[in-house]
């Protein structure tokens, strides 16, 4: 069966190093599909209100779904905030439902009006449970209270409490980005114990670590979108956060919880905050809406680099191009006609040191 060739093909595929970049691709495919999966049913389906209606009643039980979830997430020791976010990401009726209903009518199993009813309650139950996953945050700090009732004192290793300890820098988000700047600051006379990185990602953190053996690097493992980190964290020493995280995205959740925390309400906090964009739009939504003072323009700076990067390598030759140049201006200044030949030009003529290094 085709269907068991690919199940198989995905297991063997699971240890291979481009195996995440695959899922992530196939992702894409999948939506498209669902799609069409839906479109196909809808066009073979009469949509009356009989099935309407049992949907509607199918969505009376999404409250107990979330309230199972919740008890057994906490019983093996997780977060009240982490129970709730996966009661809400698990809230909906999952498409593959959806199939096994698929496969129960085409088999008799099941009359066909089955299929239209957990297809409309699949769909509503997509837009149900979207806002509560939007606004998760909001909700976590508005049942805090109540929710820490059935918090269990002892917790999984992840989930315990961190401590960015007396860093006076903090560096959110330690991929490649962020583990440079955490290099750079480090030889530029920063102190370790003043610098902490921070991930959600524990097996990032360990390859980074292991990448760097002989520097050290103090990286704690948590998520920057929680509230409770930057509630219960003490920043009294920090006076910088660089948020360095991939996505703009990323780095405005991050934000907006340090917003709301109570060291930075009022403007008692005396610190900077840096973050990286990619586009014009961002850099103003950040000095604009969260107070970042200091900008880095991931696009604009790589190309500068790489032109450095470029006139650094090319080294005597970029020299020779450049005395080349010089002369051909004063050729044109004394009126003598020369040849266009391309030529290299140094856009920083005073860094000497780029030019000289070889």
């Amino acid at each position: 069966k085709g269907n068991l060739g690919a199940l198989v093909t995905g297991v063997l595929l699971h240890s291979h190093d481009k195996s995440s970049e695959l899922s992530k691709s196939l992702l894409k495919l999948k939506d498209l599909m669902l799609v069409g999966f839906f479109l196909e049913i809808g066009l073979n389906a009469t949509l009356t209100l009989d099935p309407f209606y049992i949907a509607l009643l199918l969505l009376l039980l999404l409250p107990f779904k979330m309230i199972i979830y919740y008890v057994l997430t906490n019983l093996v020791f997780l977060r009240a905030r982490t129970s709730l976010l996966i009661s809400f990401a698990l809230a909906d009726y999952s498409e593959f439902g959806l199939i096994v209903v698929d496969l129960a009518v085409s088999q008799g199993m099941l009359p066909g009006d089955w299929l239209t009813v957990i297809a409309v309650a699949v769909a509503l139950t997509f837009i149900v449970a979207s806002p509560p996953n939007v606004y998760a945050n909001d909700i976590y700090m508005m049942l805090k209270p109540f929710l820490y009732r059935f918090q269990r004192d002892k917790r999984v290793l992840e989930e315990e409490d961190v401590s960015i300890g007396d860093a006076t820098v903090v560096i959110v988000g330690m991929g490649r980005i962020g583990e440079q700047v955490y290099k750079t600051l480090l030889l530029h006379g920063y102190e370790a114990d003043n610098l902490v990185g921070i991930d959600v990602n524990q097996s990032l953190i360990q390859h980074v670590q292991n990448r760097n053996i002989e520097v050290r690097i103090n990286m704690i493992c948590t998520d920057a979108s929680d509230p409770d980190f930057w509630r219960n964290s003490d920043f009294t020493n920090v006076k910088l956060i660089i948020f360095a995280m991939p996505k703009h995205r990323q780095n405005v959740f991050g934000l907006q919880q340090l917003l709301k925390a109570p060291f930075y309400k009022g403007m008692r906090w005396g610190g900077k905050l840096a973050a990286r964009v990619r586009y014009e739009h961002e850099e103003k939504e950040l000095r604009k809406k969260y107070n970042v003072s200091i900008i880095y323009d991931s696009y604009d700076r790589a190309g500068i680099a790489f032109g450095r990067y470029i006139i650094d390598s090319l080294g005597n030759e970029c020299t020779a191009a450049r005395l080349s140049n010089e002369t051909s201006m004063g050729s044109l200044e004394s009126g003598t006609r020369v040849s266009g030949k391309p030529v290299f030009v140094n856009p920083d003529p005073s860094e000497e040191n780029v030019l000289s290094n070889k």
